[in-house]
């Protein structure tokens, strides 16, 4: 079997998509995870959050300055390995016709107070750390199959957590993977 990696131009393509752990990925920190991928780093690596990954805090519980703030009920997730001290706030919207959405990522707290005052529908949250990949290193994993690229949802980004998040992707782009026999959630090793 001949493996093609992607492209660089098929890479950046993937910017604002969901990639979600294949249901073979049993082990290790990223097993049962949905990441969005966000972009490239200066180095060319790829840059990503973990989206279903709650942490069941807002920000207000981990910063008391935030208590009485538009920003206060923001909820946190654990957005990667990577820097996972560092808060990362990001929030998307959909256009009006529902084939793209405006992505904020990184973006600094007075921004953010803005956004979530004069954007009612927007959907903000704080991730803690990110994911990121060295130079063809995420492209790699694609070509071993550890990733599955997901389609746009909207549903999957303002309804769904956890395993639900992951099993929704995942029946998405292949509806024969019945997700909750595959395996039971004592066999994965989150570690």
């Amino acid at each position: 079997m001949r493996f093609i990696v992607p492209s660089q131009e098929e890479m950046a393509g993937l910017s604002g998509h969901l990639i979600a752990a294949h249901p073979h990925v049993r082990q290790g920190r990223f097993a049962k995870t949905v990441v969005l991928i966000c972009g490239r780093n200066a180095s060319g690596g790829s840059i990503g959050i973990i989206l279903n990954k709650p942490l069941g805090i807002a920000l207000d519980q981990i910063d008391g300055d935030f208590a009485y703030d538009a920003m206060g009920s923001v909820a946190l997730y654990q957005g990667g390995p990577t820097r996972s001290r560092q808060l990362i706030l990001t929030a998307w919207q959909w256009t009006a016709d529902h084939q793209s959405f405006k992505l904020y990522f990184g973006v600094d707290q007075e921004a953010a107070r803005n956004l979530v005052i004069m954007h009612p529908d927007l959907q903000m949250r704080g991730y803690l750390g990110y994911v990121l990949w060295r130079t063809g290193e995420l492209e790699q994993e694609l070509v071993r199959n550890c990733w599955v690229v997901g389609a746009d949802q909207e549903s999957v980004l303002y309804e769904l957590q956890g395993d639900a998040l992951w099993q929704s992707v995942l029946q998405h782009e292949d509806p024969n993977w019945k997700l909750p026999n595959l395996y039971r959630a004592e066999d994965v090793d989150s570690n």
